[in-house]
């Protein structure tokens, strides 16, 4: 039973740190868009407030 338990928390260890890798990898995808669009920082989160409230 405890080898079990083992499993599952080591298998939510690996999902956890998977996912966190996954959001660090959007968030430089995100930055390197910004970086070579022509629109400014705040021009875009603008954008994404507008498009959020509809």
């Amino acid at each position: 039973m405890f080898a079990l338990k083992d499993k599952y928390e080591a298998a939510v260890e690996e999902l956890d740190k998977l996912i966190q890798k996954k959001k660090e990898l959007q968030n430089k995808e995100l930055m390197k868009a910004i970086e070579g669009s022509s629109k400014s920082m705040e021009e875009i989160i603008e954008f994404l407030k507008e498009d959020a409230e509809e």
